[in-house]
């Protein structure tokens, strides 16, 4: 066999060096493959990305005219619903607007007119009462003052003189204060003050006056109750208020104040976006109108 030992070693060497070329042609070969696989892949990622950007900028490119056509739906789906919203505001303002001219303008000048009158009317009925009153008063005491007459001339005719000793008095205080500027008419003050504190003092403890007269004296000679010409006075002047003065500066005013309530209302129809409810609008109208106020009724019958 040692003479095939070297033959066979040979061989072995031959098929080892055979090996080895196959062995690095194939990772040559596995290496070529994979750097190509690895380059194609890279391209086609590249091919890819490249062809994802160029997408989304045509998409982009794309969207640029729709841009303001999206804002403008949008806007224009805001404005439809603010709109819708808000009708029912508005249309209770316009109905406000109407209401508030008929109810309160309308009626509250007819309202005012009727009231001027019929307190007037009922005031002519109070002055005639009143001054069939003030002329039966007065016969009355008329007739009295005839009737105790011979009782009262000698009470009348006291009275009488003791003004007529007080009167220099009176003119001399009355010549001081008028062409001095020096008023005594304070003594006077004091001076029945006085008496009355005097008079008070005697009516308590002994039950008779010494500055009046006794009381049957003073009702059958210097008391008689009648109507007060003032009272007559009074009626007739509310009744010219009522009547003409009231009724002149009302006129129109209710009308006035009606419209501008009513201009507010209608106003908040028309405005945008958002519209305010009727409470709302009448408050501030009402606040800014403040000055049509109605003139009072001075004298109620």
């Amino acid at each position: 066999m040692g003479m095939f030992d070297k033959p066979i070693n040979d061989l072995k060497k031959e098929f080892e060096k055979a090996r080895d070329v196959a062995n690095n042609a194939t990772n040559a070969l596995n290496s070529a493959v994979k750097s190509a696989i690895d380059d194609l892949k890279k391209k086609l990622e590249k091919a890819a990305d490249n062809s994802t950007k160029g997408i989304k900028k045509v998409h982009k490119e794309l969207q640029k005219p729709l841009k303001g056509i999206d804002k403008l739906i949008k806007d224009f789906e805001n404005i439809v619903v603010k709109f819708n919203r808000s009708i029912p505001n508005r249309f209770t303002n316009v109905f406000a607007g109407i209401e508030v001219i008929l109810k309160d303008g309308l009626g509250g000048e007819i309202k005012t007119l009727t009231d001027s009158i019929d307190s007037g009317f009922k005031g002519i009925g109070w002055l005639f009462a009143a001054t069939g009153e003030l002329i039966r008063t007065y016969l009355m005491c008329t007739i009295k003052l005839v009737k105790n007459l011979y009782f009262c001339l000698f009470f009348y005719l006291i009275e009488i003189i003791f003004r007529i000793i007080y009167l220099p008095v009176w003119l001399i205080m009355w010549s001081l204060k008028t062409f001095l500027g020096i008023d005594m008419f304070f003594i006077e003050n004091n001076a029945a003050k006085g008496l009355r504190i005097i008079d008070e003092f005697f009516f308590f403890y002994f039950g008779f006056h010494v500055i009046y007269w006794p009381k049957n004296v003073r009702e059958r000679c210097f008391v008689c109750v009648r109507l007060k010409k003032d009272t007559l006075s009074n009626i007739a002047k509310g009744v010219d208020y009522n009547f003409n003065e009231r009724i002149a500066k009302a006129s129109g005013l209710k009308m006035k104040w009606a419209e501008r309530i009513s201009k507010k209302h209608m106003d908040e129809f028309g405005k945008w976006p958002s519209v305010r409810n009727v409470k709302t609008t009448r408050r501030e109208a009402e606040r800014e109108n403040r000055k049509y106020q109605l003139p009072p009724i001075k004298y109620k019958f």
